[in-house]
């Protein structure tokens, strides 16, 4: 879906295709600390991951993007 390709998850990577970051909707392992796929690997998963753990999508960017990287300056805060 073109629009769901608008769609940015800031610091977020594929760990399937490596694609930082995630755009469109992003699927979070919830069994795996840290584990994510993009909508197209997410297709695969049961190739990919392991077959006995479940995925949550995710459809809005958990962390709004930064102007400044690593930066809080007093107008972003």
């Amino acid at each position: 879906n073109k629009s769901n390709d608008k769609i940015i998850h800031p610091g977020c990577y594929c760990n399937n295709c490596k694609i930082k970051p995630i755009q469109g909707f992003r699927y979070k392992c919830l069994n795996c600390k840290d584990f994510d796929l993009c909508q197209k690997c997410e297709k695969k998963s049961l190739e990919i991951h392991q077959k006995d753990h479940f995925f949550v999508k995710i459809k809005e960017p958990l962390t709004k993007p930064s102007i400044h990287q690593g930066i809080n300056c007093d107008g972003c805060r």
